[in-house]
């Protein structure tokens, strides 16, 4: 008995230090008070979200500046971004645990997409950016002619995703519809492009500007057109008990619209670059 305590313990004492929780002010308690400590965590992506020299850089801490002036000159209110990093910031399962467990003014940022099963767990502030995700192999793999035949032209081929990312539940849907092949899980996206150029073994799906930025830098990756999937958008991540996500509405609905803003456009194309933008709109054409 007094074993199985021990044990017991010691589980729950590795996931607590394995999950890390946060806590900032809540909007309510802002609005009392005139000032807010807000709590800033995220996904290590690049030129979404990342330290560089121990300063935040990325479109989405941008997005957090604009909304941190957005509550102050609108609203009066004092705000404090507190920066926090998990233990491990491209481990993309404990970013999602970590703002899933927290509480109150905490945001979460990386390239997160927006899906009806996430908004059960989580709240979202409107969509940052339009997506179109990229099936991706090494040069070694024949185009692929058509998803529908995934299952023979991509037979016995395995694909590398992230658990619990979108990526996973595409490829979970394709392996239900197509079969053919196998699934296996890594951490980051820097190890799902690792895995694919090891070996013509491996596929992967990546968020577009992720491929555009691998390409640029020269990655031996090649892309299969008929296996892109548009629709998705990212958004801000917030827990679910949140009572920010009214204020983070009217930010991005203020003036006419924070993402036709200029600013907003400046901030896209220092990070992610003209072809991004030129993208982005083009996706919003379509909608």
């Amino acid at each position: 008995m007094k074993r199985n305590l021990v044990v017991f313990f010691l589980l729950s004492l590795s996931f607590q230090l394995y999950t890390q929780s946060f806590n900032g002010d809540t909007w309510e308690n802002a609005r009392k008070s005139g000032k807010a400590d807000i709590v800033v965590t995220y996904a290590e992506v690049p030129k979404y979200s990342e330290m560089i020299d121990g300063q935040p850089s990325g479109i989405c801490f941008e997005i957090m500046d604009h909304f941190k002036e957005f509550v102050e000159s609108t609203y009066g209110i004092q705000v404090n971004i507190q920066n926090r990093s998990i233990n491990d910031p491209t481990n993309w399962g404990a970013f999602m645990e970590s703002v899933r467990s927290s509480s109150g003014g905490v945001f979460g940022l990386g390239d997160v997409s927006i899906t009806e099963d996430r908004q059960l767990q989580y709240k979202f502030s409107p969509p940052y950016l339009a997506n179109v995700a990229i099936l991706v192999t090494n040069k070694d793999v024949s185009s692929l002619s058509s998803i529908e035949h995934i299952s023979s032209e991509f037979s016995g081929m395995t694909a590398v995703v992230q658990r619990g990312s979108s990526h996973d539940k595409r490829v979970q849907k394709l392996q239900k519809l197509y079969g053919g092949f196998d699934i296996t899980y890594v951490d980051n996206s820097a190890e799902k492009i690792t895995t694919v150029l090891s070996s013509s073994r491996y596929f992967t799906y990546i968020d577009f500007p992720n491929y555009l930025e691998s390409i640029l830098d020269g990655v031996n990756i090649k892309r299969h057109g008929e296996g892109d999937d548009a629709g998705e958008k990212f958004g801000i991540l917030m827990p679910k008990n949140s009572d920010w996500s009214g204020v983070m509405r009217s930010f991005f609905q203020s003036n006419g619209g924070y993402t036709l803003s200029d600013r907003y456009r400046k901030s896209l194309k220092d990070n992610l670059g003209e072809k991004i933008l030129r993208l982005t709109d083009a996706l919003a054409q379509k909608d």
